[in-house]
């Protein structure tokens, strides 16, 4: 059961992550949020069924979880009232689709760059390196690096406009 959670919560965490921070945007909140909600899932992990959709299980006691955030804003600050809560809660779980394409399509557009392109993006965003600190450790100018990582935040943003496009044909959208 354990494994099958685990596995579960893993495939399924940018969609419950991106759910949180479109409605809590304050990332130590929302990341307070995605802690306990987890916490909650595997506690309840026995209530889940299987071959149920997971993310969709998930969602809901994340959203329980805003709730009750939302509950203890309310006699500090109120950032939303509850009917655009709802709206823009309603509108999140609707775009939860889109997420998981538009991820799906980067994974894939960034194994179609070449290896030179990968290692840069891997320096910024998977290590979060300064671009002045890449630059320095590459013996390259500051500019020239700007440049490349225009040319492929361009080159990527192309080629998941593409997937995405042939995506919706192929489903017939």
């Amino acid at each position: 059961m354990d494994e099958q959670f685990k596995l579960l919560l893993t495939e399924n965490y940018r969609r419950i992550y991106a759910y949180i921070v479109t409605l809590v945007p304050h990332t130590p909140d929302a990341d307070d949020i995605f802690q306990e909600t987890s916490l909650l899932m595997f506690q309840r992990f026995s209530e889940f069924q299987p071959g149920s959709n997971f993310s969709a299980w998930a969602i809901k006691i994340a959203s329980f979880k805003i709730m009750e955030l939302r509950k203890k804003q309310r006699k500090s600050k109120m950032i939303l009232n509850d009917e655009s809560y709802e709206i823009i809660s309603n509108l999140s779980v609707e775009r939860m689709d889109t997420v998981d394409d538009r991820s799906k399509a980067l994974d894939g557009c960034i194994k179609k760059l070449a290896k030179e392109d990968v290692y840069l993006i891997n320096r910024r965003y998977g290590h979060s390196e300064k671009i002045s600190d890449i630059a320095m450790g590459i013996d390259k100018p500051v500019k020239n690096l700007y440049y490349a990582f225009t040319r492929i935040h361009n080159t990527l943003r192309a080629c998941i406009k593409n997937t995405l496009l042939s995506l919706e044909e192929s489903h017939g959208k």
